[in-house]
């Protein structure tokens, strides 16, 4: 079975980025006529939350807001952009598709090996790995992105907040862009090892932000892009403290995200995890595991009650448990309870 719940579908026909969005946004020397045409072919402007391609949409821009980014590319006489996608090869793959529907062109996928070196707290610690990427270098698709919320440059660099007009459309659009951002952040499903592999661990993810520029931003916006699935945002702890080569300070900052049952339930089974293949498959199976669990916890608490009844009636710990005939509910259990 491929257990997900999601949520229903609703009409929206918002527009999302119109031309005065685009011009207040753009740098100064833009040729708005060619901005305009290349969006207007692609039916890209004005931008409706009806578009056919909106889901699409929303997962590039949920993306791009975790292992993806726009840097501002200064040529000799004017300025560009690039959109550069980061992420495993088969998870690249899922994001080229969604970028082709919308016809840019885009590079191919390449690797990178990196070997850096960072100073914390608690000493230098080496990074290295390969990583594999691709790109789009593309003014007009990326005022589109910006003028839909996309910060640009280096993003523990600059302030920002997740899409303000994301709190006013359905759900199902919500969704899009969380599991997308989830699928880039967010620790992949798994259980506590030290407690028997049944408790689920705290779902988390980090954030780098300079020393002396606020996380409240962030923080805020996503708290109320969860609010309607009872998902809270438990705690923000800075962790550690990195040194740039350049000198600069930033500060590591963990969100953690609530783990009771059901919220845990919400966030695996109705939003879960857009281009992470693996994330997305154990998303499912804790879902169903929670599913199991949570009946088993409402069937453990009926037969509570089942065995306060039983005996205020005058029978033994060891009969209510044959007459109540639960599944692993044992003399020591009804004992202790």
């Amino acid at each position: 079975v491929y257990p997900y719940e999601s949520v229903e579908y609703k009409q929206c026909d918002e527009i999302l980025v119109s031309k005065s969005d685009i011009e207040s946004i753009a740098p100064s020397n833009t040729k708005f006529s060619k901005v305009y045409k290349e969006l207007e072919e692609k039916n890209l402007l004005p931008l409706h939350a009806s578009h056919l391609h909106i889901a699409k949409i929303l997962r590039i821009i949920g993306h791009l807001f975790g292992d993806g980014g726009i840097y501002e590319d200064k040529a000799s006489n004017s300025l560009r952009y690039k959109i550069v996608f980061t992420g495993k090869p088969e998870e690249l793959e899922e994001i080229r598709k969604d970028v082709q529907e919308l016809g840019f062109y885009m590079s191919p996928i390449y690797k990178k090996k990196s070997k850096s070196y960072v100073t914390t707290n608690k000493g230098i610690h080496v990074i290295e790995g390969i990583s594999h990427q691709f790109r789009i270098t593309n003014k007009s698709f990326a005022l589109l992105l910006v003028a839909l919320g996309v910060p640009i440059g280096d993003k523990p660099l600059v302030e920002y907040s997740l899409p303000k007009w994301l709190e006013q459309v359905p759900l199902w659009m919500r969704k899009e862009f969380l599991k997308a951002f989830f699928g880039s952040e967010l620790l992949r499903p798994c259980v506590d090892k030290r407690k028997n592999q049944t408790t689920p661990l705290t779902p988390t993810f980090a954030v780098n932000k300079l020393k002396g520029l606020s996380i409240e931003g962030l923080a805020n916006s996503l708290k109320e892009l969860l609010k309607p699935w009872n998902i809270e945002v438990k705690s923000i702890i800075p962790s550690r403290e990195f040194i740039r080569k350049s000198g600069l300070r930033t500060i590591q900052y963990i969100f953690s995200l609530s783990r009771d049952i059901q919220s845990l339930i919400n966030l695996y089974g109705k939003i879960g995890y857009g281009y992470a293949k693996e994330k997305r498959m154990l998303a499912c199976y804790m879902h169903e595991y929670l599913l199991i669990k949570k009946q088993i916890i409402q069937k453990r608490i009926m037969a509570l009650q089942q065995l306060k009844v039983l005996t205020s009636e005058g029978h033994s710990i060891t009969e209510s448990v044959e007459i109540i005939g639960l599944y692993g509910l044992t003399q020591e259990s009804a004992g202790y309870w």
